[in-house]
């Protein structure tokens, strides 16, 4: 009943993009919301629209002049290009990702359609931006897919499909401008369609891409070497703008193989993104455009939901923002914009640190400090008071480990302790120093919780805290238990949990449609429509009762320590 509330007050606000998912759910709302228009593709992509609107402020980038900022726009158009300050520049793009370089002009068949994916302006400078959105057989990127044995959408299906332009200016044939990129989306009300997300475009060469889908290791060198372009857009009064641009600057890797939605990681070559992405944070050196992990196959929100829920914790939480992606224009299903959380500049920013005093660690690597404080723990018998005061005064800082082994608990994080622990210290501590982080004690990170919560793994004390051996000291866990009924009033309500699953559910719902008609699981949208349901319905029933369950737990870890 709650689903199909929720499923109203989306369809009251987005429309008819809904209505799908109100009918695989067996319910029909009838709505006065405004329809979306769909836009006729036309089928040949050369020549001029005829459509030649005139900006009262060109767009200017790199040395570039745009007369249309690049965006989404509602009807095809002619767009104006120039060099201003290099007027004998003789202006080449592309529009498949890969490098604009003299030389004749490069035309593809693709259906019906003929597509120049290549080749130079005329004098004046005018280039045709078509719609191109249909049949995805008759796209660029997405058809190479088959090349790769990599046929990516699982059914028969239309997708939008934007421009991704690469210009470069020549004289004499030799390069006398950087190359720019410039993205245009042909999509009529896309707020409405997009549910006021931002956009993020990628723009690479479709062998680079595509190598990354099929061989993509993070210890790959090849892999690691490929130079994408990203452009981010967030919808403002006068629709999407660009916010910016990384223009050869950042890094693909790798991304969850077995997925046809599959994650990116983005580094930074050089300089730092001072936008907003993530509200309050005004630096950002590296993150991933992620597909939710193994809540791809569920409902995606797994892991941000989990952070969500603990931002008022004692522990780093990594930061999410939904975005629609698109790869060289086309319409590639919506991604996480997440934090990476092993960089020493997600902790700086964080804590304060500074960047060249922070160790960063998990279970799986080595280092002295790590040594150190293992053998601290191999050599103690944390029963014993001494153990424990010296623990948390040299080595933990205690309301983080606290705060950090209650929200992995509570959210029955399935991939977790053996898998996903992540910390990180000051390695040469300033007792003196006003900022706490700087003590040189160990602090965890939440990270990665695409498997939490999970409702299918056994939920027993014993199981869930005797791994730890500070939980047979009586003191500790007394505290424990304190602080964690505090947090379950406070911040793992069953009031808040649910308000907040609500405010993802609205986040998730308006974007199923299409996007499940990009990458659908088990064979069709309507059958990933339901695995969705099905999966935010096991979610719902767990955040319900979680609260109850918990204190019960915490009852069972009294009763235990006690016993010894």
């Amino acid at each position: 009943m709650v689903f199909i509330v929720l499923l109203k007050k989306l369809a009251f606000r987005f429309g008819s993009c809904l209505l799908p998912v109100i009918m695989i759910m067996g319910t029909v709302v009838h709505v006065n919301a405004e329809e979306v228009a769909d836009v006729e593709p036309e089928l040949v992509f050369t020549g001029l629209t005829g459509n030649l609107p005139i900006s009262d402020a060109p767009f200017y980038d790199n040395g570039f002049a745009l007369s249309i900022p690049p965006g989404v726009r509602g009807q095809p158009f002619d767009l104006v290009v120039s060099v201003p300050s290099i007027p004998t520049a003789v202006i080449y793009f592309t529009i498949d990702g890969s490098d604009p370089t003299p030389g004749e002009d490069r035309l593809v068949t693709r259906g019906e359609r003929i597509i120049q994916l290549s080749g130079r302006l005329p004098e004046d400078g005018i280039i045709g931006v078509h719609n191109r959105s249909g049949h995805w057989r008759e796209s660029i990127l997405t058809y190479h897919s088959e090349q790769w044995s990599e046929t990516l959408p699982a059914t028969d299906a239309s997708i939008l499909q934007g421009t991704a332009f690469r210009f470069r200016g020549f004289v004499n044939y030799e390069p006398v401008t950087e190359i720019i990129t410039a993205t245009y989306i042909i999509a009529q009300n896309p707020g409405v369609r997009f549910a006021d997300r931002p956009i993020i475009a990628v723009t690479a060469p479709y062998n680079d891409f595509l190598y990354i889908y099929r061989h993509a290791d993070r210890n790959d060198f090849t892999t690691r070497r490929k130079i994408f372009n990203y452009e981010y857009f967030e919808l403002g009064e006068t629709g999407y703008s660009r916010k910016f641009s990384l223009p050869g600057s950042s890094l693909g890797e790798w991304g969850n193989r077995g997925y046809a939605q599959r994650a990116l990681d983005v580094h930074l070559t050089g300089g730092v993104i001072t936008h907003p992405v993530f509200p309050g944070l005004y630096e950002l050196y590296k993150f991933r455009l992620w597909n939710s992990g193994r809540g791809f196959h569920w409902d995606f929100m797994r892991d941000p939901f989990a952070q969500a829920a603990s931002a008022g914790l004692n522990v780093p939480i990594t930061d999410n923002n939904v975005a629609i992606k698109f790869i060289n224009g086309e319409f590639w299903g919506f991604t996480t914009i997440r934090e990476q959380t092993n960089s020493t500049q997600f902790v700086s920013t964080r804590t304060g640190i500074y960047i060249d005093n922070i160790a960063i660690t998990d279970r799986n690597r080595d280092s002295e400090l790590y040594e150190e404080l293992a053998e601290f723990i191999r050599s103690h018998d944390m029963s014993t008071d001494y153990a424990r005061e010296r623990l948390f005064a040299e080595f933990f800082c205690q309301y983080n480990f606290m705060d950090y082994l209650i929200a992995n608990t509570f959210f029955n994080d399935a991939d977790w302790p053996h898998n996903n622990v992540r910390f990180f210290r000051a390695i040469t501590p300033e007792p003196d120093s006003q900022n706490p982080y700087n003590d040189g004690r160990w602090r965890f990170i939440l990270h990665d919780m695409d498997q939490a919560p999970n409702p299918g793994v056994p939920q027993h004390a014993e199981s869930m805290f005797s791994h730890l051996s500070v939980f047979n000291n009586q003191v500790f866990v007394e505290q424990f238990t304190e602080r964690a009924n505090y947090i379950l009033e406070n911040h793992y309500s069953q009031e808040q949990l649910l308000a907040l699953h609500d405010k993802f559910t609205m986040i998730y719902m308006p974007l199923l449609p299409e996007m499940y008609n990009r990458f659908a699981i088990g064979g069709s949208a309507d059958s990933a429509i339901g695995n969705f349901y099905r999966n935010w319905l096991q979610l719902r029933q767990f955040l319900i009762n979680r609260e109850y369950h918990y204190r019960n737990l915490l009852d069972e870890l009294s009763e235990l320590v006690n016993q010894e």
